[in-house]
């Protein structure tokens, strides 16, 4: 397929605007500059977290939860996703406005690596557009609650910012 200025004008236009919301978390308001046309986001903050005991089950159990709370599938609806949040039934308008716009722009969350410390962890997800890492190191809070591991308003807020802060609390 043979690129366009129109449609790199249209590209470069979504991807300004995906990393404008991207970094705007939960309500806080952060500025976002762009340099050089690349249209690539600044990388998120990171979070460091002492490694603790961990084992694969968990390790795994945390990336399927972040998966099935974060994936940018439009088929999966918000309902879906909630067994596998904490405290977040506020926040369906922002997954609402995240598929919105991701459906127009080709991209999807990938769990990069994910650190256990007990009951807690920190899952790092990068953000792929067009098939290119476009936000790289976002770190997404997950917590045991149970046998069940789910993510955190504020780590899913994290991810989300994408499209939408997350509402007030």
């Amino acid at each position: 397929m043979t690129t366009t200025p129109t449609h790199r004008s249209a590209r470069t236009a979504a991807a300004l605007v995906l990393a404008a919301v991207l970094l705007a978390s939960c309500g806080s308001t952060r500025y976002v500059v762009v340099q050089g046309g690349g249209g690539a986001a600044a990388a998120a903050p990171t979070t460091t977290v002492a490694a603790g005991p961990t084992s694969a089950e968990d390790e795994k159990a945390v990336k399927e939860a972040v998966e099935a709370a974060l994936g940018l599938d439009p088929e999966v609806g918000f309902d879906e996703r909630l067994p596998y949040l904490e405290d977040a039934e506020d926040i369906e308008p922002t997954y609402d406005a995240v598929l919105e716009l991701v459906s127009s722009v080709d991209a999807e969350l990938k769990v990069v690596s994910v650190v256990v410390n007990g009951d807690t962890a920190t899952a790092t997800v990068d953000v792929i557009v067009a098939g290119a890492p476009y936000a790289e190191g976002v770190p997404v809070e997950v917590v045991k609650d149970g046998d069940a591991w789910k993510v955190t308003r504020g780590g899913a807020c994290a991810a989300l910012a994408i499209g939408s802060p997350c509402p007030e609390q």
